[in-house]
């Protein structure tokens, strides 16, 4: 992985983790399971910028949306 993908990764770990172990624990396995997706067929991903190759995480959105739901549930829950 070059480095400022692993520290943008790492940062992006990060800020998940303050905000919701869970999706922290699911971004990384994403992470892994992209990892293991380019290794085992890497020309087989889309063409991007600079003669790069592009594999999108598939649940980014979905930790979103936990963090989001999770964040309103507390924020409801602090006004009762």
């Amino acid at each position: 992985m070059h480095p400022d993908a692993y520290e943008e990764a790492l940062a992006t770990y990060d800020w998940y983790a303050k905000r919701n172990p869970d999706a922290a624990d699911a971004f990384r396995t994403e992470l892994e399971r992209a990892k293991e997706l380019i290794v085992r067929s890497p020309e087989s991903w889309p063409s991007y910028i600079h003669g790069t190759r592009r594999c999108l995480p598939r649940l980014s959105l979905l930790l979103l949306i936990v963090i989001l739901k999770r964040q309103r549930t507390k924020n409801a829950t602090d006004f009762t």
